[in-house]
C-alpha cells in the first residue's frame, strides 16, 4: 500500500499525489472466508475475475491459496482451519 508521508509545495502534483494515494483500493472486492480444514476447497463469489489477491487479515497462522478461478468465482484452499479476510483486483496488463 503507498501512504502518503509528505505535503508538496507544489499544488497540483500534492492534488496528484493525493488523488493516487486515496484511491488506491476502488475497484477492490474483499470477502471474508472461513476454511473448515486443512486443503478443502472453499468457493467464493468474487464476482468478477480477478487475477490477483492478497490476504489482509486471518484469525489463525494458516496460509491460503488459489486452486482455480472463473468469471466469477475463485476456489481457495488453507493449510488449516480459520477464516481469514481476501481482497481481490484485477492486476494491470
Amino acid at each position: 500500500m503507498i501512504s502518503k508521508i509528505a505535503t508538496f509545495t507544489d499544488p497540483n502534483l500534492d492534488k496528484q499525489i493525493h488523488e493516487i494515494v486515496s484511491q488506491q483500493f476502488d475497484k477492490k472486492k474483499t470477502v471474508t472466508v472461513t476454511f473448515t480444514a486443512a486443503n478443502t476447497t472453499t468457493q467464493v463469489d468474487a464476482g468478477a475475475n480477478y487475477d490477483r489477491y492478497i490476504v489482509i487479515d486471518r484469525n489463525a497462522n494458516i496460509s491460503v491459496w488459489r486452486v482455480t478461478s472463473d468469471s466469477k468465482f475463485v476456489n481457495l484452499q488453507a493449510s488449516g482451519a480459520g477464516t481469514a479476510t481476501i481482497m481481490f483486483w484485477k492486476g494491470e496488463t
